[in-house]
């Protein structure tokens, strides 16, 4: 995939709160994106559709004070993946990771999710819009 305005390459993992206007904006564009869902209820199961090594890996995440994605991801995940760049705004995160060309050994280990994000996660409403 390359991204629109981007001559970088890679996998785009959009999280499925996300999901309605990545492809609202995704319809808009000449050249259409790949990207993959990222389901909250399958973490710590990440999308089967992964970049080369090398190639970028594009998050997009719906982000709050009680929403954090990231810390649901495996530890084979960072092992794998070395952050580039994060742009969190409100409400949002935007994240770039470079595929490794060789996986880190040993696994970095990787604190437990907050008891917040797993909350968040067996919400029926996003936690953040509570008063």
């Amino acid at each position: 995939t390359q991204l629109a305005g981007s001559e970088q390459t890679g996998v785009i993992w959009v999280d499925e709160w996300a999901v309605t206007p990545v492809a609202y904006y995704d319809r808009q564009l000449d050249d259409a994106l790949d990207w993959q869902p990222l389901l909250s209820r399958n973490l710590p199961d990440l999308p089967s559709v992964q970049p080369q090594p090398g190639e970028d890996l594009w998050l997009i995440m719906a982000e709050g004070p009680y929403r954090h994605l990231l810390e649901l991801f495996p530890a084979s995940f960072y092992a794998d993946y070395e952050l580039q760049e994060e742009q969190p705004t409100a409400g949002i995160g935007l994240y770039r990771y470079q595929r490794r060309t060789s996986p880190l050994d040993p696994v970095p280990d990787r604190p437990p999710p907050s008891r917040t994000t797993l909350w968040s996660l067996e919400s029926a409403f996003p936690l953040d819009e509570c008063p």
